[in-house]
This record gives C-alpha cells, structure tokens and sequence, in this order.
C-alpha cells in the first residue's frame, strides 16, 4: 500500500498482518524527468524534512540529491560497470581482461568528466594510440566497452545528457591489411552453393570425415562442438543430439539439437564406421583425404 504525503513524499506498506514493514519513497522532476529515490528515515517527521529539501532543490533548477555534473567521471561510470559484471557472475578468465584493459586503456581517462566524453574524445585520445599500435582486436574490445559503460551511465542517470558513444562506428575504419574474417557465403545462389559443397565433400575418400562435414551443414554447430560429440550423445530413438561442451553455455547443462532424416542417416554411417569401438568419441582424429 502506498500513502502519498506533501512535496512528493510517499509512504509505502508492505508485508502481511503479522509482518508489516513500511519505508519511505520521494518522487520529484529533475530537467522535465522524474526521479524517485528511497528515503532512509526512522520517523515521518524526518523524512519530511529529507523530502522538503530535495523539493526545494528540484525547483531552484538543482538536482534533488545534490550531485553536481561535473562530479561524475570516467572512473564512476567504470567502477558501476565493473560492479554490473560481478553481479552477473562473470568468469575469472573474462574478468580478469576487463580489468586488464580498464587498468591499460581507461584508467589514465578516470579524471575525464563524463558529460563531455564525445566519441570523437574518445577515437582521439583512447582508440587512436591503440589503432597506432596495430592492435585492431583490442581498439574493437575497448570501443564496445565505453559503449557498455557509457550505456549503463545514461540509464543509472538518466537526468544528465550523455553521449551514448554510438557513432564511434562511423569515426574508426579498419585499416587496410589487418586481418579479416571469412566472408558469408552471400554471392550467388544459396541452393547453388550449398550443393557445390556437397560436390566438394563427397570427395573425401574416408566415410567419418565425410560424414563429419556433411553434419556440420545439417546441424549448423561449431566444428569444435562436432569434432567433440561422443556416441552417447545420440540417441537415436527420440531423434534428439545432446552437445555437452559449448562455448557459450559454461554451466555444463549444455543443449539439445533435434535430428533430421538425413541427419539420423549420416549419424548412423559415421557409427558403423568407426574403426576403435573404445574410442568414446564420435569422430576419431584423422585428417581429410580428398582423392
């Protein structure tokens, strides 16, 4: 339950007969947005006062809270990001890099208000020395992180204007010569190709690794979570694929892939022919001999 009372302050009441808590709530408008914030007060006469000055300071133009913009910084904004992942439960090898880069790449910035933090601030005086360096890899990680950081900024603080550092896309290009992935398979036609890949690996001489790459295109797994599968992983009455290492899922409960006709077909090749019935795995290590 929820009283209202004068200059915005609320009173909110919860729990049952036996268990009844009641904590205080102020709600004002900051710059045409509203800001609401819990009021830590023992008795209502207390948190009248504390509502009173925040209302006052809303209408003189100040914020509620007393927070000036220029207190905020680069190593606030970071320091709430880096509390988000703990939260989340982030891997040690994961957080251990972010540190890394913060400590490398951001920490020198820490004084830098965060208000005037623009993108081309940041392609200036951040990703420039990187991208000098040759460490393209690194100028994407540490772009997608002020991103994150300055994201999460705009909406723990949703008062002030801060750049959401979004077109800094626009403002860094790739340099010529660095590494490039795989282009899609995007020219032409799809049916087209799809079947000259088919023409390719049915010239593979030996039947598990034919049956290994024809798979990958059935099931549209990674080769390191094919080349990893076990013969318990299948089973073949409920027709269902059980991937037990993945690199996205880290809590072991892995993924299930339902099997197509042609998919049961290739399953059942690559079994009968495995020369080492001891061998756990699925699809021994051997490699592709193209007649």
């Amino acid at each position: 339950m929820r009283i209202t009372d004068i200059n915005g302050l609320n009173l909110v009441i919860s729990g049952t007969g036996k268990q009844t808590s009641f904590s205080f709530e102020h709600r004002c408008t900051f710059n045409g947005k509203r800001i609401v914030k819990k009021i830590r007060a023992e008795t209502l006469e207390e948190a009248r006062k504390i509502a009173l000055d925040r209302y006052t300071k809303a209408k003189s133009g100040l914020h509620p809270d007393g927070i000036a913009e220029c207190d905020l910084t680069l190593a606030q904004a970071v320091s709430d990001y880096q509390a988000l992942q703990k939260q989340k439960k982030i891997s040690q090898a994961t957080e251990k890099k972010l540190n890394l880069t913060i400590n490398k790449y951001l920490k020198p910035h820490f004084d830098y208000q965060l208000s005037k933090i623009k993108a081309r601030t940041v392609c200036d005086l951040i990703l420039r020395p990187i991208i000098d360096n040759g460490c393209w890899d690194m100028v994407t990680y540490v772009k997608r992180l002020l991103q994150k950081v300055m994201q999460l900024a705009r909406a723990k603080y949703p008062e002030w204007n801060l750049d959401g550092l979004f077109e800094i896309d626009m403002l860094i290009q790739k340099p010529a010569g660095t590494k490039q992935h795989h282009p899609a398979m995007t020219d032409g036609d799809s049916a087209s190709n799809i079947r000259s890949l088919y023409d390719v690996f049915r010239c593979i001489s030996q039947m598990s690794s034919r049956c290994l790459c024809e798979l990958s295109l059935h099931l549209l797994l990674r080769p390191s979570e094919i080349v990893e599968l076990q013969v318990t992983d299948v089973n073949m009455q409920c027709r269902v694929l059980t991937v037990q290492k993945t690199k996205t899922i880290r809590d072991g409960s892995g993924f299930r892939v339902p099997l197509s006709d042609q998919a049961v077909k290739l399953l059942n090749i690559a079994i009968s022919a495995k020369k080492n019935p001891q061998n756990p795995y699925l699809f021994a290590a051997s490699s592709l001999t193209a007649t």
